[in-house]
């Protein structure tokens, strides 16, 4: 078990800066409606992001849920200036050229292509029709010759949802590239020296923890991103050295999601906050100091309240929350449970501000008095293949009996009033699903845009990640699979309160998965609520709407709403 405590504010220049500093411990950013009178000083949520860089510049986005700010911030003076929307990316000048020409040339239905800097090398990636297996290939364009390594598929090719696969190194003497052969995301190093099948398997650097990003600062030095055995939510960035095989921690706390930038010496990426993420720059790789941009509008205001203790309960990576002045007694336990599934849950707030919302709201129940638990399940991010894999065939099965197991292994060490799910879209399911079939355990649920029946939207997406969650799309041979993780065959076993929110224009999750869902509840004399939220898609960009969440969800647990669930910004 580790307790992690968080956070002090200092002020610099007149302005609130984070100054992290915590132990173990964005998405896509869809067009938003702003509110050009709401203060992001004053918004809870507080999410900065790296769009990219330019020369010597980062273009920023800094963002609470309704409004928003751009800056252009210099890497090197770490100055920036607001500036109102996000510029065009400079153009080459007329009528150059790229400087190389590329010996290499990739395959149609090739994926993951790179071409090293001088043009010799190529490296990609293929799968059969069936996509049973993976093929790596390295092409050498100067000898015309490629080598190849296969790799079996029994899932999804889990490497699609990376950032990078490979990298070059600037002189084009080694290859760094990412398998999950050994069972997680590991970086592989093959000498291009004298290129060989042998050489191309290369030699692996990092076992037993996630990889989420990696590059080259110089021929001899690489730098990545894992997580940690001892603490899957605790994000670390590592140079390597090629030449002596050690590593050094430069920085913890990263968002599991940041790209590495590295511009000369310095190094841009994103660092967790307690109210969301922040951009911050590392001066010098090797012996620099981390520093903050100054942004030139007052940090929100944090109010450190509540314990976060990591912990490993019946076999599934967790979270829990707990109010630091809980009196003693009973109180209700929230379990969370994300979407995906292949995501990973948050120490603090998540890196993705669509779920950065959902930790809001379930610090106002704790701020109430509530324990959550957020649970990561089989078939999350961040734990292995194998764990992942889980999911497979066993959709309703293995997903349900990990939710209950930490919840027994929890309350066997906490008086509890009642326990309640949430989750939101794969989450929200799974907060049905596990209601369901132990009512007993459970008093109530909360699905925010879950998916109700497979059948139907499996047929709707034709080919998805979720099509090897059931061999394959509903048919005669996997109709077993989808009977067992079904809601509508065993709507009978419901016995305590079902809330369901629904976006209303949710192009993801169907609304009618929603509706049906609530029909089927009222014909069998079931009690339920269905709230439908005009305008909103699968990700919720109004503030009024997370309000609706968090109101709904004090209800279901009978916590005082009073001053509670208002969200600004």
């Amino acid at each position: 078990m580790k307790k992690i405590i968080l956070v002090s504010l200092i002020l610099v220049a007149g302005y609130f800066i984070f100054n992290i500093s915590f132990t173990a411990h964005n998405s896509q950013i869809p067009s938003i409606s702003l509110k050009p009178n709401v203060s992001l000083a004053a918004s809870p949520l507080w999410y900065g992001s790296i769009i990219r860089i330019d020369g010597d510049n980062a273009i920023l986005d800094f963002r609470g849920l309704e409004v928003k700010h751009y800056f252009s911030c210099n890497i090197k003076t770490l100055t920036c200036s607001e500036i109102p929307e996000i510029p065009p990316r400079p153009s080459l000048p007329e009528g150059s050229q790229p400087s190389v020409k590329s010996l290499v040339r990739f395959p149609s239905r090739s994926m993951h292509q790179n071409i090293s800097s001088k043009g010799r090398f190529g490296f990609y990636i293929t799968t059969d029709t069936n996509r049973k297996y993976r093929t790596f290939v390295l092409v050498d364009g100067l000898k015309k010759k490629s080598y190849s390594i296969v790799e079996h598929l029994d899932f999804w090719n889990l490497l699609d949802e990376q950032p990078h696969i490979s990298h070059f190194a600037p002189d084009d003497s080694t290859l760094t590239y990412l398998s999950d052969r050994s069972g997680y995301a590991s970086l592989y190093i093959s000498s291009l020296s004298n290129p060989s099948q042998k050489s191309f398997q290369g030699t692996q650097i990092t076992s037993g923890v996630s990889v989420s990003d990696f590059t080259y600062v110089n021929p001899q030095t690489i730098l990545y991103i894992a997580n940690t055995e001892a603490d899957p939510y605790n994000w670390i960035l590592y140079s390597y050295n090629i030449k002596t095989k050690t590593k050094a921690i430069l920085a913890d706390n990263l968002a599991h999601d940041s790209i590495i930038h590295s511009i000369g010496d310095s190094i841009v990426f994103t660092k967790l906050s307690p109210l969301g993420t922040l951009p911050v720059v590392l001066t010098n790789y090797q012996n620099g100091e981390l520093k903050n941009f100054n942004i030139p509008i007052q940090a929100p205001a944090y109010t450190d309240s509540i314990d976060y203790t990591y912990n490993k309960l019946a076999g599934a990576n967790t979270v829990e929350m707990k109010n630091k002045n809980l009196p003693a007694g009973k109180h209700p336990l929230i379990v969370w449970l994300h979407g995906g599934p292949y995501r990973q849950t948050s120490f603090i707030r998540h890196t993705y501000i669509s779920y950065g919302v959902y930790d809001w709201v379930l610090e106002e129940a704790v701020d109430k008095g509530a324990y959550v638990l957020k649970v990561d399940y089989p078939g999350s991010y961040g734990a292995g293949r194998s764990f992942t894999e889980k999911i497979k065939d066993n959709v309703g099965i293995a997903d349900v009996k990990s939710v209950i197991d930490t919840i027994n292994a929890f309350k066997e060490n906490h008086d509890v009033s009642g326990v309640y799910t949430i989750g939101n879209s794969y989450g929200g399911y799974l907060a049905l699903k596990s209601a369901e079939a132990n009512q007993n355990i459970i008093d109530g649920v909360l699905s925010i845009n879950g998916v109700t029946d497979w059948s139907s939207l499996m047929i709707f997406y034709r080919n998805s990640i979720f099509n090897t969650f059931f061999s394959g799309l509903p048919s005669y041979y996997t109709r077993k699979y989808y009977n067992q993780a079904s809601i509508f065959n065993y709507i009978k076993q419901f016995k305590n309160p079902i809330y369901i929110i629904q976006g209303e224009v949710d192009t993801t999750i169907p609304k009618k998965q929603a509706i049906v869902l609530k029909d089927l509840l009222d014909k069998a004399n079931k009690s339920s609520n269905l709230i439908l939220i005009p305008g909103e898609n699968h990700i919720f960009l109004k503030d009024s709407s997370i309000n609706t969440i968090c109101k709904t969800l004090l209800e279901m647990t009978h916590l005082n709403a009073t001053n509670s669930c208002n969200l600004q910004g």
